[in-house]
């Protein structure tokens, strides 16, 4: 706006004087007055957010702020200075008080109807104003009195982080003036007498409205409800002028040096700084403080929107910290923004944020206790981490982002990317995510064929395994995974040799499940005679379904095998017997009865080739497979020849696995042969020092599976294991 388009009314310039905003009249003749019903149109005034003065406008470009007023000659308050519209729509008239002191009009001086010097108001600082008229200025003073003598009967407040607890103490120090908020000498002190945090000064005689409270002492922590070891120290910029009560709490404590600066530095007032560094700070944490009231009044145990917002800052800068800790995290913090008004640590901003997002996940207190506070906290780490605001127009239920903030440990470069991270959120609604599921954060951008033949499918974000079942993608089950085939919908009631498996399973309702109606029988041809043997799959193990038959020599001489009563029919029957060392095959491994023998596991001993001896823990997969060592025997079993046991009752078994272990007998270390009916052992190649070694025992009296010992020179049966 050109200084044409305002000129004054206040006869002689040096009439401006009066703009002291003290004892100024409107007495000058040249002031002018229009009637009441007209209105302005080229100038208007504007009410401050924070009530501290107006702003006046011209065809809406601001001019001035004209800020509550001081009289600028003996400290004492002085009155308000605003511009009110003259009703004839020429300008403004300048009050201060109930008192005109001028007129400012639009373009004309009110003689002669041609354009006269012009004036206008110009901004010096948050508290100066200068009026010019062509070459002439008068200076004023606008802002509040810096310094105003106080005398109150009491203060009353409550120190916070959680509620300062009992026996903590409260200073005051007075301040020199609003201009410098320096200390001085003068102060006074109380305790905190319960532990709601509640303090209280009485009879209070200061020089300036203006006091630092500070608070030393232990606290409750608002977390876990404890009441902390250590100490900390908040304060609080107080104007007790105008209150008569004050909290001090993290928001105050965390704003004094940034309003320190801005006053001091930057000549602002107190009242727009604190209003200021308020609003910075909450804006840290995404939160918009433009309705809330001044940081003293606020209080984490409050019912409004800004005492939630105390709160969530409170606990977010809490987190697991003990008090040494909080006390450095403050510091840092408020002098980072003492200047500029930003906290410019990212990398502690994120690890806020990611601990927020733990502690919206796992806390049923707080955040069910109050619906505002959880809602800031979810807005904090959700817009610190780039996800957004869940539950609006363009972030609708259900979306399913990354974390773009670096820094974050959530943090994905891409989609696809999970070099850093694998987790990715969804949109419950209302400001609130959860952890996606494999399916949710894998399903976003991959679409699958359903090929309907169970295969196992790995999803590119989780890592996690799926199958398509009835045409929806689900997730394995572990069995589907172990044998990397999904019993599913299009495979129902079918029989399938599963991978790693040497049973057929059939896919059934409950998953895939043991098809005893469908045993994988076959065949092994031993090439060194030529002798074919009848072999069973048995889940992750491929045995030999009867005896090994062999006829062990050295030296072209049979050794260390026999058939049962030494008759040969019974070596086509049984199967041969074997000492330990034969089964062993001693003439490669000089091992054997008094000798140790320490093998390599697999041990061939003289199984086939591509067959070996079962050791201890191969038998014992056996009995876990069919149903643990209770159920083993039974199941192992023949169905006949085994003999009645001491209660009277059969002691067959079902061969429900087709395993048909037959009730053969063994040779005595003294060359008898005994317990057919009644016994039979398998050798394992695992030994128990230089007399023993390792067997599976099936007895007729028990039907409990076990490995057990026996005498290297005792004779008993082989069974191989495919390698």
């Amino acid at each position: 706006m050109t200084s044409q388009r305002i000129l004054a009314a206040f006869g002689t310039i040096s009439s401006l004087g009066l703009f002291a905003c003290g004892n100024a009249t409107s007495d000058d003749p040249n002031v002018y007055f229009p009637p009441e019903d007209e209105e302005l149109e080229g100038c208007s005034m504007e009410s401050l957010a924070d009530e501290s003065g107006v702003k006046v406008l011209c065809d809406g470009d601001s001019v001035a702020t004209l800020l509550n007023g001081k009289d600028g000659s003996d400290g004492k308050d002085g009155k308000s200075c605003t511009a009110e519209p003259l009703q004839n729509k020429t300008g403004l008239k300048i009050l201060c008080g109930e008192d005109s002191v001028g007129v400012v009009y639009n373009g004309r001086d009110g003689k002669d109807g041609k354009d006269g010097a012009g004036c206008s108001i110009t901004k010096i600082d948050e508290i100066n104003a200068r009026i010019i008229c062509g070459s002439d200025s008068i200076t004023f003073y606008v802002g509040r009195s810096d310094k105003i003598p106080v005398s109150i009967d009491s203060l009353a407040g409550f120190a916070q982080k959680g509620p300062f607890q009992k026996g903590s103490s409260v200073y005051l120090y007075e301040l020199t003036d609003g201009k410098t908020l320096k200390q001085t000498k003068g102060n006074y002190i109380t305790t905190i007498e319960s532990d709601d945090g509640r303090f209280k000064f009485s009879d209070i005689d200061l020089e300036c409205q203006y006091a630092m409270l500070l608070a030393d002492g232990r606290y409750k922590n608002e977390i876990t409800g404890k009441g902390t070891v250590s100490t900390i120290k908040l304060k609080s910029l107080v104007d007790i002028s105008k209150d008569r009560t004050a909290n001090i709490n993290l928001l105050t404590h965390l704003e004094y040096d940034r309003i320190q600066y801005l006053v001091t530095q930057k000549k602002m007032s107190v009242d727009s700084a604190k209003a200021i560094a308020q609003s910075e700070i909450f804006k840290t944490f995404h939160i918009d403080a433009e309705k809330f009231d001044k940081s003293e009044k606020l209080d984490v145990t409050g019912k409004t929107d800004a005492d939630a917002a105390l709160l969530a800052v409170s606990v977010l800068l809490q987190g697991e910290r003990n008090e040494s800790d909080l006390s450095i995290l403050l510091t840092d913090f408020s002098t980072d923004i003492r200047e500029d008004g930003k906290w410019n640590d990212a990398k502690k901003l994120a690890s806020i944020a990611d601990w927020a997002r733990d502690f919206d996940a796992t806390d049923t207190t707080l955040m069910k206790s109050n619906a505002t506070f959880a809602k800031i906290i979810r807005q904090y780490w959700s817009f610190e981490n780039g996800l957004g605001a869940c539950g609006s127009d363009s972030i609708p239920k259900g979306t399913v982002k990354r974390v773009t903030n670096s820094d974050s440990r959530f943090y994905a470069k891409t989609y696809a990317d999970t070099a850093k991270s694998k987790e990715r959120f969804t949109c419950v609604g209302d400001s609130k995510w959860r952890l996606a599921t494999n399916v949710e954060k894998d399903t976003l951008e991959w679409k699958p064929k359903n090929s309907k033949d169970g295969a196992i499918l790995t999803g590119p974000i989780s890592g996690s395994k799926y199958v398509f079942d009835k045409d929806t993608l689900r997730q394995a089950t572990k069995e589907e995974i172990k044998w990397n085939k999904g019993c599913v919908s299009y495979l129902k009631n079918e029989s399938v040799l599963l991978e790693n498996q040497y049973s057929y399973y059939k896919c059934t309702d409950d998953g895939w499940a043991f098809d005893f109606e469908h045993l994988n029988f076959g065949t092994l041809t031993d090439k060194r005679d030529g002798k074919t043997y009848k072999t069973v799959g048995i889940k992750s193990q491929m045995w030999m379904a009867e005896n090994l038959n062999y006829d062990y020599k050295i030296d072209s001489l049979s050794y260390g095998n026999y058939c049962f009563d030494n008759v040969p029919e019974n070596c086509e029957k049984f199967g041969r017997i074997y000492l330990w060392s034969a089964a062993m095959d001693t003439a490669k491994t000089g091992c054997g009865w008094m000798h140790k023998c320490s093998p390599k596991y697999p041990a061939q001993g003289i199984c086939p080739d591509g067959w070996h001896l079962p050791d201890n823990s191969e038998f014992n997969t056996l009995i876990e497979a069919v149903g643990g060592t209770e159920n083993a025997v039974t199941a192992l079993k023949s169905t006949e020849g085994w003999a009645i046991n001491n209660e009277g009752n059969s002691s067959n078994g079902t061969n429900l696995y087709g395993f048909n272990a037959t009730p053969d007998g063994y040779r005595e270390e003294t060359g008898i042969f005994i317990s057919d009916g009644i016994i039979v052992n398998y050798w394992s190649p695992t030994e128990d020092g230089v007399y023993y070694g390792h067997v599976l025992e099936f007895h007729h009296y028990t039907q409990i599976a076990k490995v057990g010992i026996e005498l290297k020179d005792r004779g008993n049966y082989i069974r191989c294991v495919k390698d």
